[in-house]
């Protein structure tokens, strides 16, 4: 059995640290739209994270989050998602 090593140069690393940076953003952005991320959850291969939202403010709310995730495409070149879940308020 063989174990593979990678070694990764400093662009790699750069970028890690711009995601993180990115993924830090779109956190502290989605808890301002909703107020509380102690329900965002891990998404699936089509979206970074899921979000449960009072299905009354699910309008306003996507239309928020559709921005501030533009707003990441432009300001770190990385597309984050959350996919809003709906539930009855």
């Amino acid at each position: 059995m063989s174990t593979a090593v990678y070694h990764y140069g400093p662009g790699v690393d750069a970028l890690r640290r711009e995601l993180r940076k990115a993924e830090a953003f779109f956190v502290a952005g989605i808890a301002r739209i909703v107020g509380d991320v102690s329900r965002l959850s891990p998404g699936d291969e089509d979206f970074d994270y899921f979000i449960p939202m009072p299905a009354s403010r699910l309008d306003d709310l996507s239309l928020q989050i559709c921005d501030l995730e533009l707003q990441v495409q432009e300001q770190f070149g990385f597309s984050l998602t959350a996919m809003p879940i709906p539930y009855a308020d």
